[in-house]
């Protein structure tokens, strides 16, 4: 348990609690009270999975932060790319 709440680099363990809440923010039905729903426009209960996610934190440009609870929860997560011209 961490004493305060913190945001760091998320790695291929927090996979599957990122995958969670992304498809929990997306397509839950708490979503639907939200701006971020897609349950109207995308069949299935997936936005995305673990292997997709670990692609994308795969890539050389692209990192992935989150941010944790008290209760050592992901609650929040960015990925972030660096587009090179």
């Amino acid at each position: 348990m961490h004493a305060n709440p913190q945001i760091s680099i998320a790695t291929v363990a927090d996979a599957a609690s990122i995958v969670a809440l992304l498809n929990s923010a997306y397509h839950g039905e708490s979503s639907k009270q939200g701006w971020t729903t897609e349950t109207h426009l995308i069949a299935g209960n997936l936005r995305t999975d673990e292997n997709d996610l670990q692609n994308i934190m795969a890539q050389p440009n692209s990192v992935v932060l989150k941010y944790i609870n008290e209760q050592d929860e992901v609650i929040a997560s960015i990925n972030l790319y660096k587009f090179c011209n």
